[in-house]
This record gives structure tokens, sequence and C-alpha cells, in this order.
């Protein structure tokens, strides 16, 4: 691995999704979680507004954009996060947006995650598991699922 890896295009932030995947996957730290979050959450970001991109893959990212920004409000429907793409990105958009203002709010789902809290004040644990409701979710298994969808649909459509 280069030790001083290039940021500048998708594809070298899809490359950092890939090792913020695998780091996750190997320790399960909670900082790494985080990290796979904010990278998951700009990567359709950096393809939309690419000049590399190609118009199709533009407008993937476009249309996954709108679904992660609420296209159904903040609703997870909790019965599809382990299979359907556009509920996993409604998962990272959550995470990264609106708990940055690290405040409880009433309208979106309490989202936990293993036994650490961040921030603390919001209703939010990462680790190994999420948690929504009553039903536990294998962390990994959510965040190979939309690593893969990225690695395939830029492979696909580039």
């Amino acid at each position: 691995m280069n030790l001083f890896p290039n940021l500048i295009t998708y594809k070298d932030l899809l490359a950092k999704l890939e090792h913020d995947t695998q780091r996750f996957v190997n320790d399960y730290n909670t900082y790494g979680l985080l990290d796979w979050f904010l990278t998951a959450n700009a990567l359709p970001e950096w393809i939309s507004g690419s000049d590399l991109a190609s118009e199709q893959l533009k407008q993937i990212a476009r249309d996954k954009i709108l679904i992660m920004k609420g296209l159904n409000g903040h609703k997870i429907d909790d019965s599809k996060l382990e299979t359907d793409i556009d509920e996993q990105l409604r998962l990272i958009r959550l995470v990264c947006n609106q708990a940055k203002h690290s405040k409880p709010k009433k309208d979106i789902p309490v989202i936990k995650m293993a036994n650490q809290y961040f921030p603390y004040t919001f209703p939010m644990r990462f680790g190994g598991t999420i948690t929504i409701g009553e039903k536990e979710f294998d962390a990994a298994a959510i965040i190979i699922s939309v690593k893969d969808f990225w690695v395939n649909i830029i492979k696909n459509n580039d």
C-alpha cells in the first residue's frame, strides 16, 4: 500500500472506501467505521462532480444522492436494510448528516451500533452490529454491500 495515496479523483476515494472497508473488517474499530461512513457519504458527490466520470455514472450517482438525502424523509425500512442498497445509502447519509450536530432528533430513527457512543449525545453506537429498533444487523455485511455496489457500478459504467 502506498504510504501517501492520492485523494484527487472519485477513483481515489473508491480506493479509500475499499481500504476503510478492509480496515473495519479486520479490527471493528469505532474510528474506522466512522471513517468508512464519511467516505461512503462523499463518494457519490465526488462522482457526480467529476470531469472523468461518464455521464451514465454521474447520473447514477445523482440518483443515489437524491435517495440519500431522504426522498422518503428520514425513514429507514429496516426490513430491507440487509438487501436494499437504497436503504443502506439512507443509513449512511443519516449517520453522516443527521448526527453531525450531536443533538438528539425526534423525527429520525434511533440507530445503535455496538458498545460505544459517537457523538455521545446522539443515540447511536458504533461497533460490530447496527441496531435499529429491535433488529440487529452485521455492520461489516452492510459496509461490504455498499462498497461492492460502488465498485461494480464504477466498473460497469466508467
